[in-house]
């Protein structure tokens, strides 16, 4: 019996989306500020340093923007 396949950098889709680039420096960041922070701090300070390296690697970004809902 084969385990469910699962998505990952075979996918054909998986190596061509759109913004590939962008999304890998932005998980990279995450991984920084979390690995240097640790552990238990609250979503602001986290959010915080990850605007700090955002500003660092010349990525544009709005922390916390308000989105406009539709129902």
């Amino acid at each position: 019996m084969n385990a469910p396949r699962t998505k990952g950098a075979e996918d054909k889709d998986y190596l061509d989306f759109k913004y590939k680039e962008l999304t890998e420096k932005i998980i990279e960041i995450f991984y920084r500020v979390y690995n240097k922070l640790g552990y238990g701090f609250l979503e602001k300070i986290y959010g915080n340093a990850t605007m700090i390296e955002f500003k660092k690697e010349n990525i544009s970004a709005v922390s916390q923007s308000a989105i406009e809902s539709v129902v």
